[in-house]
Formats: structure tokens, sequence, C-alpha cells
């Protein structure tokens, strides 16, 4: 009991102890505690509701082979997708987060002390984490426009006063690591459930053009549904990707050579084949051809000996 306590210290945020307390004494059982809290979700303000089933949500994550983990996260994920504006939540969170960061810093570079950069780590961690858990057309938009947040590489200077300052990499990399378990790729490769699955920022740059272009759609995990960044994609616009795909695959084809298979030679491509009656024919041309040629051969022999 005391590791599932210490646990949930780690992957609760700092200011939702209040929350916590009241989880800790809601029953006797971890899967009491989550299920009455669960159930009395509404009773808690709306930002607190988001925090305690992130929590939930990232708990349940931890070991998805427990069936009552399992029971958890799926209750969680689901009431937290209802919520609107709950992947817009965790980016608030971060901005809010690094503004104070960036604050702390220049006090923390005057003082030599302080560490509120382990707080913007951990809250980004969080964040990043859940969202890569909440499969919404909201969630996908908000990790987009992280693909290109490199703000916070570590530098050897900030290593040199601290080896752990932003260890978490950038909010890129966190942007990726999401869409990589949310979005159904090709390169998967019948990996789906593989939580190691990963490709990098730069790789979602080009997706995320061509989906803004109109080029491609995209589907969430778990859904059959066809998206582009503005909802379910059109019937026009799947046509269009259609026709557009069919196009570059018959340019793509013209262009490309026929290779003769090895050990074998080119076959024709025009014509039709020779007939069986072709074959007859050249077959008695020969006969004829061979036995004129003994005739003549013959003739020319007898001469000979006749002295002519």
């Amino acid at each position: 009991m005391r590791f599932i306590y210490i646990f949930l210290l780690a992957v609760i945020p700092a200011h939702g102890v209040d929350w916590f307390s009241k989880w800790d004494h809601s029953g006797a059982t971890w899967e009491e505690k989550w299920n009455n809290t669960l159930d009395s979700i509404e009773m808690f303000p709306r930002d607190e509701q988001i925090d305690i089933l992130g929590s939930a949500v990232r708990v349940g994550a931890e070991n998805p082979q427990s069936s009552n983990r399992k029971e958890v996260f799926t209750r969680a994920q689901q009431t937290l997708l209802q919520i609107q504006g709950h992947a817009e939540y965790y980016a608030k969170k971060i901005e809010t987060a690094r503004d104070e960061d960036v604050v702390e810093n220049a006090r923390r570079a005057k003082s030599d002390s302080g560490d509120n950069w382990q707080n913007y780590d951990q809250i980004r961690k969080e964040s990043f984490g859940t969202m890569a858990y909440l499969p919404s057309l909201e969630t996908v938009q908000v990790l987009v426009s992280y693909l290109n947040d490199v703000r916070d590489v570590t530098t050897p200077e900030q290593r040199a006063v601290n080896p752990h300052y932003h260890v978490y990499g950038t909010n890129a990399q966190g942007a990726a690591a999401g869409l990589s378990r949310l979005i159904v790729d090709f390169r998967r490769q019948g990996r789906e459930d593989d939580s190691t699955f990963y490709l990098p920022p730069e790789v979602w740059q080009v997706w995320a053009e061509q989906v803004k272009a109109g080029t491609r759609t995209f589907r969430l995990k778990g859904d059959p549904q066809d998206y582009d960044f503005n909802g379910p994609a059109s019937k026009e616009t799947l046509q269009r990707i259609e026709r557009r795909r069919s196009r570059e695959e018959g340019e793509t084809v013209r262009r490309t050579p026929p290779v003769a298979s090895a050990g074998k030679a080119p076959q024709p491509t025009e014509g039709k084949p020779p007939s069986k009656f072709g074959h007859f024919a050249g077959c008695i041309a020969l006969a004829a051809a061979v036995w004129w040629f003994i005739r003549i051969r013959r003739v020319i022999r007898r001469r000979g000996m006749d002295g002519e």
C-alpha cells in the first residue's frame, strides 16, 4: 500500500493533493478508491476533474494487462474525452509552467537556488503522457501545434549547472511521441499495440503539412473515421485524394520501364500469339526444304558417278 501511495504522488500534480486526500479516504482498496472517485467526478470543479481523470488514465496505462487497471483506465479515458477542451487544458498547463520556469530560472541565475524547472519538466511529462492516451481531433490539433517547439533544448551551459536540467527533451519530441501512439500509420507494420513505436518530429511535420494541404487524411487508433484537421473528412475530400493517388500511381507505372525476368527472353507486348496452324505450316515448310535439299544432293552425286 505504501508503494501505491508513493506511486500516486508521482503521477498527481502538486495542486491535486486536496483531491488526492479525498481519494485516499473514499474506499478500502485501490479499486474502490478510484471507482468511488470516478462515480463522484462531477462534484469537482472542471479543471480538477481533468487532473483527476488524467491521473487515472496515466495510472491505468502503467499496467494495461491488469483487468482492474484497465477498467479504471477505460472509465477515466471515456469521461475525459467528453470534456470539451481536455487537450487545450494540458497545453495551457505546459505554457503556464514554462512561463514560471523562465521567471524562476532568472531568479535562480542570481541566487543560484531554486528548482522550478523540475516542476516544468514534470508538468509537460504528465501533459504529453496523458494526451498520448486521448484519441480525439482536439488532442491531435494540440500535439501538431507543438511539432516545431524546440525552445527547451538543453545547452552545455545548462547541463554544467545541473545535469538533469530539462531531462524530458523538447515539446516537439513529446508531441511526436503522442502522435506515434494515437495515429494509425502504415509504418507500424502490424505493431498497433507496440508502446515503443515512435516516429520523430520531422516525420510528423511532413505528415501535418500534407494533411493541411488536403493531400491526405488520418485515422485514430480504434476509429475507422477518416479525419483532416477540421473534423471528419468529407466525401469530396476523400474522392479528391483518391483521384490524386490513382493519377500518381498511373504516372509511376508509365515512367517505369518493363523489366525482363532473370533467365527469360523479353516477351512480345504487341500482336497475337502464333496459332497452331502457323506451327503446322512451318513444320511442313521445313520438311519440304529438307526433302528438296536431299534430292538435289542425290542428283548431283549420280551425275558425278556417270561422268557427266
